[in-house]
């Protein structure tokens, strides 16, 4: 019951939210939009696989979205569905015995800060559920990918009532905040966190609404409440936890935002003392560098990056960006080809065709 009653609250907040910051265009209804997603069919059931799909492009039709099944090697899929089969101790009550793992391959936050983090823990919401309401979750989470909140808020309003889930109650109001800050709406997901961070059912053991919460308070000038309550965090969580080296690195963003740069840098390199090979933590610390004009580290943090995991796009993205600013376009072009090959629907592809567009002019 109280589950019910904060994310009815949170509903509220959602129509009636004050706009603040970050305000980004709602995609109209009558456009016609392709949205490429991928899946693995882990228990081998063609017609559960084709059922569900149908389904899905039926519920998205509506507004104006099409699906497009692809691989997840293409580097194009932006929702990836993997079909799992249930264990024997699950499947007590479950229609289908199959659990569902849907991941996010797009950011939808990045553009308001790579800080952000859209989905509540490990990328990906799973879940077991009829077929009906794992298509739902589905399209809610395509909505939210195509920055149509609006309709995202009301399906995951229907959803509320029509499952007891645990593991998607626990997402749907963190869904609600994703949508208030895309709509620039800080005030109504400050609200929504704080009310996430106080209900029993999700508590502090799901890093990201804190690391979100910790943004907002930042844009809101309570910049010391904000890196306390990830200070928090980070006392929880032993030496080798990988959400330890994950929150270090969002600490190390969020001291740079404040300009601090030798706290960003400690807690950048307190990650990597663990793990060196961390290619994430090496763009990390090279976007570090390069907002503090050290961009000769910058760019040698991007080309570690690269070198741990030369198949991780966005290293190729930051140093070719750093590469037009040096004065290398050779270099930044090849950077952005590479770019295109792994991740030709990427979070930044449409932002390296229009630099090759610029570089080859």
């Amino acid at each position: 019951m109280k589950r019910f009653m904060i994310l009815g609250f949170i509903l509220a907040l959602c129509v009636v939210g004050a706009s603040i910051g970050y305000a980004q265009t709602e995609t109209t209804e009558t456009e016609e939009t392709t949205i490429y997603l991928s899946y693995f069919d882990g228990v081998n059931d063609p017609q559960l696989t084709t059922e569900f799909f149908d389904m899905l492009k039926e519920q998205l039709s509506e507004s104006g979205i099409n699906i497009e099944i692809v691989e997840l090697s293409s580097g194009l899929s932006a929702v990836h569905v993997l079909f799992r089969p249930v264990s024997s101790r699950q499947q007590d009550g479950i229609t289908d015995k199959v659990a569902y793992i849907i991941t996010l391959n797009h950011n939808p936050l990045l553009e308001v800060s790579p800080i952000l983090i859209p989905i509540l823990r490990d990328n990906a919401v799973i879940f077991n559920a009829p077929k009906e309401i794992a298509v739902k979750v589905t399209a809610g989470l395509v909505f939210i990918e195509n920055n149509q909140c609006e309709s995202a808020n009301k399906l995951f309003t229907e959803l509320q009532t029509e499952t007891t889930e645990s593991a998607l109650q626990s997402h749907f109001p963190f869904f609600l905040g994703v949508c208030a800050i895309l709509q620039g709406n800080l005030e109504t997901a400050e609200t929504i966190y704080q009310s996430i961070l106080t209900d029993n059912l999700t508590g502090t053991y799901y890093i990201t609404t804190p690391i979100n919460l910790a943004w907002i308070y930042l844009q809101t000038d309570r910049a010391e409440e904000g890196i306390a309550l990830v200070d928090d965090l980070l006392a929880n969580y032993p030496y080798w936890s990988l959400d330890r080296h994950d929150t270090l690195a969002r600490r190390a963003q969020l001291q740079a935002e404040l300009g601090n740069f030798e706290g960003a840098l400690a807690d950048i390199d307190s990650a990597l003392q663990t793990r060196p090979n961390d290619f994430n933590l090496h763009v990390v610390r090279g976007r570090i560098n390069q907002q503090f004009d050290q961009t000769e580290q910058a760019l040698r943090d991007y080309t570690n990056a690269i070198t741990f995991n030369p198949n991780f796009a966005p290293g190729y993205y930051y140093r070719g960006a750093l590469y037009v600013i040096l004065g290398q376009p050779e270099n930044a072009r090849t950077d952005f080809e590479n770019y295109l090959k792994i991740a030709p629907g990427g979070d930044f592809a449409s932002l390296c065709k229009s630099q090759l567009e610029t570089l080859g002019a």
